[in-house]
């Protein structure tokens, strides 16, 4: 499995940081750990699923569809499961879980908390659940890692 992947945020936000105010530049996502298997298997459930789904999808169409064979990409990993019909917002609540649990850290040291996870740009929470997703656990899907 892959070590830690530091993203960089596209918009940084301020918090707390030992008595001071410091603007957070990057989310350091830790590979899952049993710690956070409660938070995982339901997002890997739901990648299956949205996988499956937009494969009957393409299989049903006339259409030649391009096998892509490369590593997923955060982007990748979000549009599939934005194609999904499944409970999207369930989902992004557990990643949320995830990221509070020590799977994300500001900066590389600061644990998230709820108001911190809301100060978060969209894209840029969207981006660090597609790439957790597409590092982590879309490979231990495809490869048993």
């Amino acid at each position: 499995m892959s070590d830690i992947i530091n993203y960089e945020l596209k918009k940084p936000f301020n918090y707390a940081y030992k008595g001071d105010t410091q603007e957070a530049s990057f989310i350091a996502l830790q590979p899952p750990t049993m710690k956070e298997l409660t938070h995982i298997t339901p997002i890997k459930q739901a990648l299956m699923a949205a996988i499956s789904q937009v494969s009957d999808t393409v299989d049903s169409s006339n259409t030649e569809a391009p096998i892509d064979d490369s590593k997923p990409t955060a982007a990748m990993m979000m549009a599939v499961l934005y194609r999904w019909d499944g409970d999207l917002n369930k989902l992004l609540l557990h990643a949320k879980e995830l990221f509070k649990s020590g799977a994300g850290l500001i900066d590389g040291e600061t644990k998230f908390t709820m108001p911190l996870i809301e100060k978060m740009d969209v894209k840029d929470f969207e981006a660090i659940v597609g790439e957790y997703i597409a590092s982590f656990l879309a490979p231990s899907l495809m490869d048993g890692e």
